[in-house]
């Protein structure tokens, strides 16, 4: 008897990356479902910083909370499959509404 299993799944790089609507906190993104995906992992962080943030979102788009007004912030996405993940991709850097409050 001879068992043969299919290799794994690769995940392709997620796609067709838009914005939606962007106030003073929130900024609403979305890409092209991608087959195979589990989830994706979504990184933001204001613009020429280190410190990212990582959100888990089980669909193609999702809504980034808690930002600071007047900020430029850029995003990337990278697709998780039951096998590995694939690269990430940034999206368009955006800038959220209102004036910066400095602290």
């Amino acid at each position: 008897m001879t068992f043969s299993t299919a290799g794994p799944v690769n995940c392709d790089a997620p796609t067709n990356f838009a914005l939606g609507q962007i106030n003073d906190t929130t900024a609403s993104v979305y890409w092209e479902k991608v087959d195979n995906a589990t989830n994706y992992e979504l990184n933001y962080r204001r613009k020429g910083t280190i410190q990212s943030f990582i959100m888990f979102c089980f669909s193609n788009s999702d809504t980034i909370k808690d930002l600071v007004a007047g900020t430029y912030y850029e995003w990337k996405v990278k697709v998780v499959c039951p096998d590995g993940s694939g690269p990430f991709k940034y999206g368009q850097d955006f800038n959220t509404t209102g004036d910066m409050v400095c602290y």
